[in-house]
């Protein structure tokens, strides 16, 4: 292998280490949010629906950034000639 090809593997390593660090975090905070809250007296139900204002929050703040291609492009063609 060439010193590219190592550096090339070592960057990719690098990143899906950094992509199951930010998944692990984002997950555990939301389950000690969540235990917290109960902790303190919050009821299960404000604490789901709590949890689901934010993840729709997150949804709606990243639909559509993403790289619209192949399948998905005819869909999303399909959904929008829909609501003409």
């Amino acid at each position: 292998m060439t010193s590219g090809e190592v550096r090339a593997t070592r960057t990719l390593a690098v990143l899906i280490l950094l992509g199951i660090a930010n998944h692990s975090v984002l997950n555990g905070s939301r389950v000690i949010v969540s235990l917290d809250a109960l902790s303190m007296g919050a009821s299960p139900l404000t604490v789901g629906v709590a949890d689901v204002a934010v993840r729709v929050a997150a949804d709606a703040a990243v639909r559509g950034r993403g790289r619209v291609s192949g399948p998905h492009r005819h869909a999303l063609a399909d959904a929008r000639s829909a609501r003409r």
